[in-house]
This record gives structure tokens, sequence and C-alpha cells, in this order.
């Protein structure tokens, strides 16, 4: 798996229509977490990317732009459209989003294309508790 193919899975997640084989990308444990939700693990990560489908009814994504890229990091930025299924309202976000990769099971320096906390701020905006992320638990819950 490239970087590249990451941040493609990562926007097809985004897309209001992820495919299973996108979450790939996420570490069995890995951590996902945004201005409002944290979900730890894959099946609350699932969770967390299937339920705006209900909420919203229609998404763009404009290209992302590479920030910075290391071997055990990645940034990007990225502007995501969403138009609200109720009111038909559009909210659009700049979205910097930071990947965390695994290490690679050599231990030779070396990382993996698995994320293991992948983080979203909203136009830059800091996270705030953090770790009540009370959609997060909600999303773990109701893990499909």
């Amino acid at each position: 798996m490239s970087r590249q193919k990451v941040i493609n899975d990562l926007l097809q997640l985004y897309s209001l229509d992820p495919k299973l084989s996108s979450f790939e990308i996420f570490d069995e444990n890995g951590v996902f977490q945004d201005n409002i939700t944290i979900c730890t693990g894959i099946k609350a990560i699932r969770a967390g990317f299937f339920a705006p489908s209900y909420v919203f009814s229609d998404c763009r994504i404009e290209t992302p732009t590479l920030v910075y890229h290391q071997p055990d990091r990645m940034q990007i930025h990225v502007y995501i459209d969403y138009t609200l299924r109720l009111f038909k309202v559009h909210l659009t976000t700049l979205s910097t989003i930071t990947f965390e990769f695994k290490p690679s099971d050599v231990h030779d320096g070396t990382y993996t294309d698995k994320a293991t906390y992948v983080e979203e701020r909203w136009w830059g905006t800091p996270l705030k508790f953090a770790k009540d992320g009370v959609i997060g638990w909600v999303c773990e819950v109701s893990a499909i």
C-alpha cells in the first residue's frame, strides 16, 4: 500500500459511500478523532464513517493538498462540502488531517501504511474534549 492509496481510501470514507476495503488503512486498534468524535478500534471507526450518510445527502471533496510527509506521519488539507439531508444546507470545512503510522515489525526504523491515529481538525481548530468524545462513545456502542 502506498501513502497515495491511504489518502485515496480516506477520501472514499468521507464520500458518504465508504467501501469496506477503504478501512484497511487503519490499524485494528487505530483511533480516529475529530472535533466532536473519538472512535477507538476498527469497529468504532467503521461506525463513525457509515453514520454521516444518514445526516448528509451529498458530499463534494476537493483534491487534497499534501502539507508534509514523513516516514511516521503525514498531513493533508482538504475542503469538504456536505449537504444536510433535511434542510439542503451546505456545510463546507477545510479539514487538516494528520496521520500517524504504525512502525514496521522488522524494527528497522521503517513504518507501515497502517494508521494508528488519524486526527481531523476543522478549520485548524484544536481538538477540545478529546478524551470524552460523546459521538465516539455512541459509535463504539453501535459499532457494526
